[in-house]
């Protein structure tokens, strides 16, 4: 047996760690970092859209039904952090959102949404209705 450890013997190569410098290993964290923080500051975006578009609905006398605390959410993790919650149906008022531009601009903020409504308030004292609209993906 030899008294040098650092020498192998000749039948078994020696083991190579991976090697890197100091600054490659800096150069990859921050470039990790800028990434990870692009990504949770798209995300929170996406949440805010989403939070103004419901208050908005919500101003003009519309409703958003929204999936119930405890039921598996399609939305990521990190968008629930920041509030987000999935949209199942959406209620929206007679004088709004009249065009097929609002309501494929409604879409593309809630892609999860499962039905669109509209609101009729007759003015002939009838009851309020409300009148499937189309989604077009």
């Amino acid at each position: 047996m030899p008294d040098n450890p650092n020498t192998a013997e000749p039948g078994k190569p020696r083991r190579r760690w991976f090697q890197f410098r100091l600054r490659t290993l800096l150069i990859t964290v921050v470039a990790a970092a800028c990434g990870l923080s692009a990504w949770i500051g798209w995300q929170y975006s996406v949440a805010s859209r989403r939070q103004s578009l419901i208050q908005t609905i919500y101003q003009r006398g519309g409703m958003v039904m929204i999936v119930f605390p405890g039921v598996p959410e399609d939305i990521p993790f990190l968008r629930h952090v920041f509030g987000d919650r999935e949209v199942t149906q959406v209620l929206l008022p007679p004088d709004a959102y009249k065009t097929d531009e609002d309501v494929a601009r409604i879409v593309a903020v809630f892609p999860e949404v499962k039905k669109l409504w509209r609101l009729d308030r007759p003015n002939d004292g009838t009851p309020n209705s409300m009148q499937p609209i189309e989604i077009k993906r």
